[in-house]
């Protein structure tokens, strides 16, 4: 048995971070057919797991969740996509208030939902 705060990695800035496991997402999907939404909220990773995974994304994901953590990967997410044939459905732009048909939403990080062209 291994006590549980060997995996935690501490930081000056007194945030800390658990070490985990990562499998690829093609691997994790290997067994479904068609996925309906992928919830994705990776701490700034997430331009580099779309581009790594989009073969898999395009062929069994129909919609994706994506909290971005800065401006740059929002920008970086809407020029790749769009290539790849999917949908903006909604922005809400990080570090911004946002107007929504709610009214209006403060965002720390941004929130960008997409619809895949290939799967519709």
């Amino acid at each position: 048995k291994v006590p549980f705060f060997k995996y935690i990695q501490f930081y000056q800035s007194d945030f800390s971070s658990i070490k985990v496991k990562a499998i690829k997402l093609e691997k994790l999907l290997q067994n479904e057919k068609k996925v309906s939404l992928i919830d994705m909220d990776i701490q700034g990773e997430e331009i580099n797991l779309v581009k790594s995974e989009i073969e898999t994304l395009n062929k069994k994901v129909r919609a994706m969740y994506i909290a971005t953590h800065s401006k740059k990967i929002e920008n970086q997410m809407i020029e790749f996509l769009e290539k790849k044939n999917w949908k903006l459905t909604l922005h809400l732009k990080g570090e911004t208030l946002n107007k929504t048909k709610f009214g209006l939403i403060q965002c720390q990080d941004g929130v960008q939902i997409w619809e895949n062209k290939n799967l519709i």
